[in-house]
């Protein structure tokens, strides 16, 4: 079983099929979910600080920490 590759029309080539490409998949969905496990526990972060420390503070305040 032989992996074929593509080419756009910038002369990239990217894999078609086989290992290569499942590797692919799989770093994408990979840094897909630290990206959403980082905007979770930012979200976290922001509600306990909410409730805790800065409960006196608009949730609109507290939201500055984060960006």
């Amino acid at each position: 079983m032989s992996a074929s590759t593509g080419t756009d029309e910038d002369g990239i080539t990217y894999p078609e099929g086989g290992l290569q490409a499942w590797l692919v998949v799989f770093g994408s969905w990979g840094g897909m979910a630290v990206a959403f496990g980082y905007v979770n526990t930012i979200g976290t972060f922001n509600a306990y600080l909410g409730e805790h420390q800065l409960r006196d503070y608009d949730a609109s305040t507290i939201s500055w920490i984060f960006r």
